[in-house]
C-alpha cells in the first residue's frame, strides 16, 4: 500500500475488513508500529486512521499497548443488525428495475463462487464474495444517501456475518444462506418487489444463529 492522499482511508478499510471477516480475536491488541510495517505505510496515517475507529466506538484504546476490538453486548449487535437489514432490503427494492442481464451474471458468479469457497472452507473469501453480491443491488440502487448510511452502520460494529472457530458448525450454516443468495437472484429476475424485501428482511437478514455472532 502506497502512501497517497487517502492513505488513511485505505488504512481504515483494511483494518475494516481485518475485523469484519474476524481476522482479528477478541483478544487481538492492534499495534500501530505492526500496522505500519505490514502495510508498509508510515506512523501519521496508521495513527489517524486508529484514532478515528476509535472515535466511532469500533476499536478501543489500550493504554501503553495499542488498540483492540470494542464487545458489543446482544442487545446491540441485534439492533444494528436489523438497521442493516431495512437499509440493505430497500436498496434491493430501489434497484430491482435498475438491474440488467450483466448484473445478474455477475450475481450469479458470485454464488458460484461462494459455493466454491464453502466446499474449501475459505470463510474470508466467502464474506468477500458475499459483500461482492449483495454490493451489486446496492450500488445500482440510485441512492447515495442510503449507500453511504448502510456502509456506516456496517462499519459500526465488528461484524455482522456469522462466524465461528467450528468449521464443521460455520460452513453448513454459510450454505443455507448461500441458497437464500439464489431466491434473492430469482426474486430480483422477477421483479417480484415486496416478496424480495420481506425475504432480505424475514429471512436473510433474521438472526437465527445466536452463538454465531
Amino acid at each position: 500500500m502506497g502512501v497517497s492522499s487517502s492513505t488513511k482511508e485505505q488504512i481504515e478499510n483494511e483494518l475494516l475488513r481485518r475485523i469484519r471477516y474476524n481476522l482479528y480475536d477478541k483478544d487481538s491488541i492492534i499495534s500501530e508500529a505492526k500496522l505500519c510495517e505490514e502495510l508498509n505505510v508510515s506512523r501519521t496515517p496508521v495513527r489517524e486512521a486508529l484514532i478515528h475507529l476509535s472515535a466511532t466506538d469500533l476499536l478501543e484504546k489500550v493504554p501503553q499497548k495499542g488498540y483492540k476490538i470494542r464487545e458489543f453486548d446482544l442487545k446491540t449487535k441485534l439492533d444494528t443488525y436489523y438497521v442493516i437489514a431495512i437499509l440493505d432490503a430497500n436498496a434491493a427494492l430501489l434497484a430491482i428495475d435498475l438491474l440488467n442481464k450483466d448484473d445478474y451474471l455477475a450475481m450469479s458468479e458470485y454464488i458460484d463462487l461462494m459455493d466454491i469457497d464453502i466446499k474449501y472452507k475459505k470463510f474470508d473469501k466467502y464474506n468477500h464474495h458475499q459483500e461482492a453480491f449483495h454490493g451489486v443491488y446496492v450500488n445500482k440502487c440510485g441512492n447515495d444517501a442510503l449507500i453511504r448510511i448502510l456502509e456506516q452502520v456496517k462499519a459500526s460494529i465488528p461484524t455482522y456475518l456469522y462466524h465461528s472457530s467450528e468449521a464443521d458448525r460455520l460452513f453448513p450454516v454459510l450454505a443455507k444462506l448461500n441458497e437464500e443468495h439464489r431466491e434473492i437472484l430469482n426474486l430480483i429476475k422477477d421483479k417480484k418487489s415486496m416478496e424480495l424485501r420481506n425475504f432480505l428482511i424475514n429471512n436473510h437478514w433474521q438472526t437465527a444463529h445466536m452463538d454465531m455472532i
